[in-house]
């Protein structure tokens, strides 16, 4: 996967620099002069230039030209076709196509679609049946990679707590990325005070995502202690490697995030739990489902994956399968897997994929 990864990027960035050149060649040749050498090294300067900041996606400069791109292949197309009714080169219509004007248009506009969609939290909804007993309906509020700090701050966070207590859920998972490197200490209190009060009838349950300890950035505002303490002290249970009975019928399990490195395996992690028990495992990654399913698991709830949140990371997601499932509810062989676009979003101020979100999963026995 990871040899393929690196030949999709290599390729890419050869597609990018080479459609740059297309451009920047159509540019230029609405200003007079002659095709020197010098203009030709400076297109291919500028293309390669233009390539290597597309290729980084983890820039937000990237994903503008990503959206760019994407966008002005579809002009091109739309020229092709109405070139076929024989327009002039010399017309102002053919200047403004040749300047790329549209696309540029076109990318801000979807950027600040982007920048209001990813402030835009939506609720979802989702009623799953099993065959087990488990005593009475169960709602469960999801609630992930809020990446607290990043979009929102306490006022939305408060505003937000507000409909959470409206959900009245029955169990409510934190299911990672709650905090990230952009994270003061003093927000840190803050979010999990926030979502310590939402009410609840059988608690409140956290994993850890692969941002929460600030693993990714040289400045740390807090230790893991701290964290571990400011959770506990607002009666949030940490699901470290661990399964806890919620119900007399229902099972609760949380697995240590997979970029920590080697951690236990399900079977390890639910132990000798009966196989009538409806059992819940939450994990950061939507992945390694099929050993989820030969554990017995019954639903599996992650986040991770934002949807995709800028386009078309999702596509990736799926082309080279880093996670089992992108995006949504899926039944896979009996298990019901959810997850959760988030809250937030991570790195971009901006969302163009999926939508913010808070999710509720409502469990019934199937009618007998």
């Amino acid at each position: 996967m990871i040899i393929g990864g690196i030949f999709l990027i290599v390729l890419l960035g050869v597609g990018f620099i080479y459609y740059y050149r297309c451009l920047l060649k159509r540019l230029f040749s609405l200003f007079k002069g002659e095709n020197t050498k010098t203009k030709q090294y400076l297109i291919s300067f500028l293309a390669i230039l233009l390539g290597i900041f597309t290729i980084n996606l983890f820039s937000i400069i990237g994903i503008f030209l990503v959206h760019f791109i994407l966008i002005s292949l579809i002009i091109d197309l739309l020229v092709w076709l109405i070139k076929k009714i024989k327009v002039s080169e010399k017309s102002l219509f053919m200047k403004i196509y040749k300047a790329s004007i549209v696309p540029l248009i076109l990318t801000g506009l979807v950027f600040t679609y982007g920048y209001f969609n990813i402030r835009n939290v939506i609720e979802t909804k989702y009623t799953i049946y099993t065959d087990k007993e488990i005593g009475e309906d169960i709602r469960v509020l999801l609630i992930t990679d809020t990446h607290y700090g990043t979009i929102f701050k306490k006022d939305k966070l408060d505003e937000y707590t507000k409909k959470l207590n409206e959900v009245k859920a029955d169990i409510v998972v934190l299911g990672g990325d709650i905090v990230d490197e952009s994270t003061t200490k003093k927000e840190m209190k803050e979010v999990f005070e926030s979502l310590g009060s939402i009410e609840n009838k059988y608690g409140i349950y956290y994993v850890y995502g692969n941002h929460d300890e600030q693993r990714y950035s040289n400045r740390v505002d807090f230790t893991k202690e701290e964290l571990d303490t400011t959770i506990t002290e607002n009666n949030i249970k940490i699901l470290d490697e661990q399964s806890f009975s919620v119900t007399e019928n229902i099972v609760i399990a949380g697995r240590m995030d997979n970029s920590y490195g080697k951690r236990k395996s399900v079977k390890e992690i639910l132990g000798d739990i009966s196989s009538d028990d409806y059992v819940i495992m939450v994990d950061h990654q939507p992945i390694e489902y099929q050993e989820n399913v030969a554990s017995g698991v019954d639903l599996i709830l992650s986040g991770h994956t934002h949807g995709g949140q800028v386009f078309p990371i999702k596509f990736f997601i799926n082309l080279l399968h880093t996670a089992d499932l992108a995006y949504g509810h899926e039944n896979i062989k009996g298990m019901d897997a959810v997850v959760s676009s988030g809250m937030a979003g991570w790195g971009y101020p901006i969302r163009t994929q999926e939508h913010s979100e808070y999710t509720i999963i409502d469990i019934k026995e199937e009618e007998k």
